[in-house]
């Protein structure tokens, strides 16, 4: 850009980035614009501006998009659901922790490297502990609050595969990561489940009118056992427990009126 000589190895007065990485070259700025989150234009000298002096201004191609968020909850007589035993009597109650305090963040991660090829990431951190948590059964303050894991993890990457007029065949593999959870807000080790990994798949094929939809998928694919949720029935002499579903397969199909 902004040159009369267009050798292959010129650098021209405008430098040209893709995602803040700068393309020495005329030959290196041959590349195609697909999918972009924004160009940004900045006029006039840059100085060392992502370590090139551009002295008739900035082009930088986008195809990145990150987002990050922070917060940070105080609550007041905060509702809680605790089935307790007393003199040998079970009982369900909803009580009042009185205080309960909640803080975290968030990222996303969003990418285009190439054409078709579409990736995501994101991550979560958490924090949350009951205040002044006083029941008949004892004292529970500083206990967490219920499914609320540390350490989350997720992640797509799918990639689109045109047929000119046959459609288009999409493949797609996502993830997750949970922290270990408490089920219960006493928490009871026996109502917990550890942090564990989902992985799954899917293929799909999309007719070229994008009415019919073809796809066979797969979840669950390392086969990870799980507990989704429990309950402490102690009091009956057992607990229960519901049981992620295992390894599955399946083909579905969908049609958009």
């Amino acid at each position: 850009m902004g040159l009369n000589d267009f050798g292959v190895l010129n650098q021209g007065p405008i430098a040209a980035y893709s995602d803040e990485v700068y393309n020495s070259s005329n030959a290196a700025q041959i590349f195609q614009l697909l999918d972009l989150e924004r160009i940004e234009v900045l006029r006039g000298p840059q100085g060392t501006l992502y370590g090139r002096n551009a002295t008739g201004g900035a082009v930088n191609f986008i195809s990145i998009r990150f987002n990050g968020s922070a917060f940070y909850y105080d609550y007041s007589d905060l509702q809680v659901f605790a089935f307790v035993i007393v003199n040998g009597v079970g009982f369900s109650t909803i009580s009042n922790a009185a205080d309960a305090e909640i803080y975290g963040a968030e990222l996303e991660f969003q990418w285009l490297p190439v054409e078709n090829l579409f990736i995501n990431l994101g991550a979560g951190y958490l924090q949350t502990e009951y205040k002044d948590f006083v029941i008949p059964s004892g004292d529970y303050s500083g206990n967490e609050i219920t499914m609320s894991p540390e350490l989350t993890f997720n992640g797509l990457v799918q990639y689109d595969i045109p047929l000119n007029s046959a459609g288009v065949l999409t493949l797609q593999t996502d993830f997750n990561y949970q922290d270990s959870v408490w089920f219960d807000s006493l928490n009871n080790p026996l109502l917990s489940e550890d942090d564990y990994w989902l992985v799954n798949a899917r293929v799909s094929w999309t007719s070229p009118d994008e009415k019919w939809q073809v796809a066979a998928f797969g979840r669950n694919l390392t086969n990870e056992e799980y507990m989704v949720y429990a309950f402490d029935l102690s009091f009956f002499g057992f607990n229960e427990e519901m049981i992620a579903t295992p390894r599955s397969y399946g083909i579905e199909a969908t049609y958009q009126f």
